[in-house]
């Protein structure tokens, strides 16, 4: 079934320009990645027309959060202000900078497309994401299906249809446990997701599927899903990186407008600063409404990384890398990191259901 529809996408795709254009949109990304080292490789084996999908995903937005969010645990202690530069960065993170950026695209690219070296399978990204919004996301289903349209929206901090924020939040708590105890070695990437179903709320999500068999490696590295295109290969050591910048952009998202419906560092209501006051839903939303928050916050261009954006990423590296307890990353996510607000609503579209469109 799969693959008949994504000849259909294929033929319809290349047959119709103003399509190929429209599609540029469906990027659920709230800040966009920049997976592909080279635009221009794409862009020289499609037609012109057909190219300009390329622009949804070549702003590094979330890499350019995640170095810093690293560096900035690596080098100032908690509390006290950071303030780096490019070679600072550099030298910093090192070698393990292009693992660090594999984990913070992760959830934009969770079966892992643009890992592999064939261009056809890179543009398979396109194909999925587009489908999944025309058809019910189920259990089964792909993980970019999941993540983007499905039960997984928590991975971008956004909430599924119906859900309540305190059950998102949940929802987003039980990821960061998961991928916490990944980042510190607690969890072997040799675990399988069934048996790791009876101590970790996320495994559960698998359960009764197929990929109650799959490790916690083949997790952040499959290629292909469903298709099995095989494995983008890593080190045990890598995976621990991966899961860490895994739950980077998790926090990263839920600073998008188009995500989350968050007070500022000082509401009016009594709330906690930054407090959530609903968890979006995107396919609630118009992609033309959402897609203005794609962009490149203009902070980010400045280097702040005061914001808590950063702050926040620095916060969870921090214990990651020291090993610290899970119990004492767990007050810090739900009091600081992703607070509830005291008036809270289900999951809805917020403002980005309707809007002029965006070209």
């Amino acid at each position: 079934m799969l693959s008949n529809t994504h000849i259909r996408w294929c033929q319809f795709l290349f047959q119709s320009g103003v399509a190929a254009v429209a599609l540029i949109s469906a990027s659920a990304n709230a800040f966009q990645i920049n997976p592909v080292e080279s635009a221009d490789e794409i862009r020289a084996k499609v037609k012109p027309r057909h190219a300009q999908w390329i622009d949804s995903i070549s702003s590094p937005a979330h890499e350019r959060m995640a170095r810093l969010s690293f560096t900035c645990a690596k080098l100032v202690d908690e509390g006290q202000q950071c303030s780096v530069d490019e070679k600072m960065i550099r030298s910093t993170l090192g070698s393990s900078e292009g693992t660090i950026l594999w984990g913070v695209r992760w959830n934009d690219d969770p079966n892992n497309f643009f890992r592999d070296d064939r261009i056809a399978v890179k543009m398979e990204w396109l194909f999925w994401l587009t489908e999944a919004q025309w058809i019910g996301v189920k259990r089964i289903d792909p993980l970019e299906y999941r993540s983007h349209y499905g039960d997984l929206q928590f991975l971008h901090a956004m909430g599924s249809k119906g859900a309540t924020a305190v059950q998102t939040q949940q929802d987003v708590v039980s990821w960061f446990h998961f991928a916490y105890d990944v980042a510190t070695g607690e969890i072997q990437p040799g675990s399988t997701l069934g048996s790791l179903a009876t101590t970790y709320d996320f495994p559960k999500r698998f359960s009764g599927t197929s990929k109650e068999r799959w490790t916690v490696k083949m997790l952040f590295t499959n290629i292909g899903d469903l298709k099995n295109y095989g494995e983008a290969k890593a080190t045990d050591a890598e995976i621990a990186v991966i899961a860490a910048g895994a739950m980077l952009h998790t926090i990263q998202d839920s600073f998008s407008k188009s995500h989350t419906d968050r007070w500022d560092e000082n509401p009016t209501d009594g709330s906690p600063p930054y407090s959530i006051k609903a968890w979006l839903d995107y396919s609630k939303q118009n992609p033309n409404c959402h897609k203005p928050e794609d962009k490149e916050p203009d902070w980010l261009a400045k280097d702040e990384s005061g914001r808590p954006a950063i702050m926040f990423g620095a916060t969870v590296i921090r214990k990651a890398s020291a090993k610290r307890p899970w119990e004492e990353l767990e007050p810090l996510l739900k009091s600081m990191i992703f607070p509830m607000a005291k008036a809270t609503r289900n999951s809805d579209g917020g403002g980005f259901k309707r809007c002029a469109m965006v070209t």
